[in-house]
């Protein structure tokens, strides 16, 4: 692995762990604790992209908000769903 690779594991790492420490290892949507979701999936919250990096998304708490994987996965499905309707609409109102 590359320093570089290294290099930017860790800065997400950094910042992972800020937002889990600001969102009080619980996730913003249902509640759940880190330590139930360790036990119920054998790791960690997730920590999700509000604004996906695809889509110039920064990995930057800000940005970030932690999730369980259920709601991890809801959040994920409805952006795309979402996104999906704008494209198909057309829809340019500001």
């Amino acid at each position: 692995m590359s320093s570089e690779a290294t290099a930017s594991e860790d800065s997400w790492n950094i910042v992972r762990e800020k937002v889990l420490e600001r969102d009080d290892r619980e996730c913003k949507f249902c509640g759940m604790t880190d330590e139930e979701h360790g036990e119920k999936h054998g790791r960690g919250l997730d920590v999700h992209h509000v604004i996906p990096e695809k889509d110039g998304g920064e990995d930057v708490a800000e940005n970030l908000a932690a999730l369980c994987r259920s709601c991890h996965s809801t959040m994920e499905k409805l952006h795309a769903k979402a996104l999906g309707q704008i494209v198909q609409t057309g829809d340019d109102r500001p």
